[in-house]
C-alpha cells in the first residue's frame, strides 16, 4: 500500500470511527510506530485530521460546502426561484433546454424535472439530480471535467 493509499484509508476509517490510536493504526495497517506517527503528522499539517495525544481524530467541518442541493442557503434564494420558474414557463413540452451551471440554473432544472423537456447540460450535479429523479430526457455534454465548477468543458488544444 502506498503512502497516499494509506492516508486515504486512514481518513476513511476516521470518518467511521471518529478517533484512532497510534496502536490501532499500527495494527490495522501493519505499519511501524514511526510510520503511523509520520502519517498522523502529515495529515494533521494538511488539516485532514486533528492530531491528539497518542492518536488522531476526524476533523468536523464547521460549514458544509455549497452544493446545489442546499442552494436555499445561498444569497437571493427567493429571487432565484422566481427566475427559475419564469424561465421554466418559457419552455414548451417537447422542447429542449440547454442548462449550464450555477444555483439558479440548478433550480431551473428542478422546475422542469418530470416534464416533457429534454435537458442538455454539462453540469454534473444537475444531470445527476435529474437522473436520480427519473427524468427521461437528459443529455450530458462531454468534454474535459472542470472540478472547480463541476462541469465539462471543451478540451483545450494547443494551436501550433
Amino acid at each position: 500500500m502506498t503512502e497516499a493509499q494509506r492516508h486515504h484509508a486512514i481518513l476513511a476509517l476516521l470518518q467511521q470511527k471518529r478517533h484512532m490510536t497510534v496502536s490501532g493504526l499500527i495494527e490495522t495497517f501493519s505499519i511501524s510506530p514511526a510510520t503511523a506517527r509520520r502519517d498522523i503528522n502529515k495529515l494533521n499539517e494538511t488539516g485532514q485530521l486533528r492530531k491528539v495525544r497518542n492518536g488522531a481524530e476526524a476533523v468536523s467541518r464547521e460549514k458544509s460546502p455549497w452544493s446545489p442541493l442546499n442552494s436555499q442557503q445561498s444569497a437571493n434564494h427567493d429571487e432565484k426561484i422566481r427566475i427559475a420558474r419564469a424561465a421554466a414557463a418559457l419552455i414548451q413540452p417537447g422542447e429542449s433546454a440547454v442548462i449550464n451551471c450555477g444555483s439558479t440554473a440548478f433550480l431551473l432544472g428542478k422546475e422542469v424535472c418530470g416534464q416533457d423537456v429534454q435537458v442538455i447540460t454539462n453540469y454534473f450535479p444537475l444531470a445527476n439530480y435529474l437522473i436520480e429523479e427519473g427524468h427521461d430526457g437528459v443529455v450530458i455534454i462531454g468534454g474535459q471535467y472542470n472540478r472547480s465548477q463541476s462541469i465539462t468543458l471543451a478540451p483545450i488544444y494547443e494551436i501550433t
